[in-house]
């Protein structure tokens, strides 16, 4: 038989109680990747001290910076977030209209 669990009520823990924070990796060829509770979303009513953990919590924001200068997020909302730097937009641009001139090659 499936056995049901007691669906959470609300809590009144404090935010500041639960000791929320950010924990940052860095790898050996200088990639940092990062993780840190997303304090800038709303998850509960304005004003409220309470909040129902069964239909609302906080959520998580990652960051994956690799060497290159190019920044990947991701945020609670599922949102993505690709953030290319200057010399990598240039180069895109640059290449875009050199090939604004080519022709298809048949059959490829």
């Amino acid at each position: 038989a499936v056995q049901s669990l007691p669906t959470p009520g609300p809590t009144d823990r404090l935010l500041e109680a639960l000791r929320l924070g950010r924990l940052w990796t860095a790898f050996a060829d200088g990639a940092r990747c990062g993780v840190r509770v997303q304090h800038e979303r709303t998850w509960y009513a304005e004003g409220a001290t309470l909040y129902d953990e069964a239909v609302t919590q906080p959520s998580a924001q990652f960051t994956f910076s690799p060497t290159s200068g190019f920044v990947l997020q991701v945020f609670g909302d599922g949102v993505l977030r690709q953030v290319w730097p200057q010399h990598l937009r240039d180069e895109a641009i640059r290449l875009q209209a050199a090939s604004a001139g080519a022709k298809p090659v048949p059959g490829g």
